[in-house]
């Protein structure tokens, strides 16, 4: 059964589609990988799925609400049922490991802070930092932050948890121990785990399925064996990283423009 449902999804800022139809659904409990190129259309995707922006067209519904049909008021109601890890982690520096992971606890729920306690420490165990909750997120490494902001993800038992490329910043083996994470968590407590990310590598060897995206529409939507055997010319140079193909190099002067000029 489809936990989250994105229907026909199309968004346009200036004239230029940044979304093209984009369709695809989740499976209660899989992870989901939503990869493609830089400039594709996936933080985008990522804003209007997390209800933060509306789309000119189309639909998004998880576990029966449609977050593109609801007020913000609407939307904090809905909102206990997923969680962000975001790619910068957003950890508050001046609170505790245990701190942030208590905060959405403290904030969104009559929890007596007694309980609140015994859940953080909980989820901290589940992702690997127990004996951390006194510590300060700079006093942790890049990957340990991680884990933390995973922690306060699903501080709340989420049904679905996004993940915002979670392996940026990180080395390869802290990298692949993240993603592991992952597959890990998402295994144990049955969430849902949709993850944005363009990293082939570490993604394809976990992931239950796959959708690509390129110039805004779905380009691939399958099984990650597959996608690794395709011979879309698209597909193929994605997976493979390879320079000749479809999927230029080089930004074109337009891009290239914004990129060095912010215009």
């Amino acid at each position: 059964m489809a936990l989250l449902e994105v229907h026909d999804l199309h968004k346009a800022f200036a004239g230029r589609k940044v979304l093209d139809g984009v369709s695809f659904a989740a499976e209660a409990g899989e992870v989901l990988a939503i990869m493609g190129p830089s400039g594709t259309g996936k933080s985008t995707l990522l804003k209007i799925v997390l209800g933060a922006l509306k789309p000119d067209q189309g639909r998004v519904v998880l576990d029966g609400d449609e977050i593109t049909a609801l007020s913000e008021r609407e939307l904090d109601q809905v909102r206990v049922k997923f969680g962000v890890l975001f790619q910068n982690v957003a950890l508050l520096h001046s609170l505790t490991v245990g701190e942030n992971v208590a905060l959405p606890l403290i904030e969104h729920s009559p929890l007596d802070p007694s309980v609140i306690e015994i859940m953080v420490r909980m989820k901290l165990s589940q992702v690997g930092l127990t004996d951390f909750e006194n510590f300060y997120p700079n006093q942790l490494s890049g990957g340990m932050q991680k884990r933390a902001g995973l922690a306060r993800a699903i501080a709340r038992d989420p049904k679905v948890v996004f993940f915002d490329e979670p392996t940026a910043g990180l080395d390869p083996v802290v990298g692949q121990a993240m993603v592991k994470l992952i597959r890990d968590f998402s295994r144990a407590l049955k969430i849902t785990a949709v993850v944005i990310s363009h990293r082939v590598d570490l993604m394809l060897p976990v992931a239950d399925r796959v959708v690509m995206l390129y110039n805004g529409k779905v380009v691939f939507s399958g099984l990650p064996a597959d996608m690794a055997a395709s011979e879309d010319p698209l597909v193929r140079q994605f997976v493979r990283g390879e320079i000749e193909g479809p999927i230029p190099v080089i930004p074109a002067p337009e891009q290239l423009k914004k990129a060095l000029l912010g215009e």
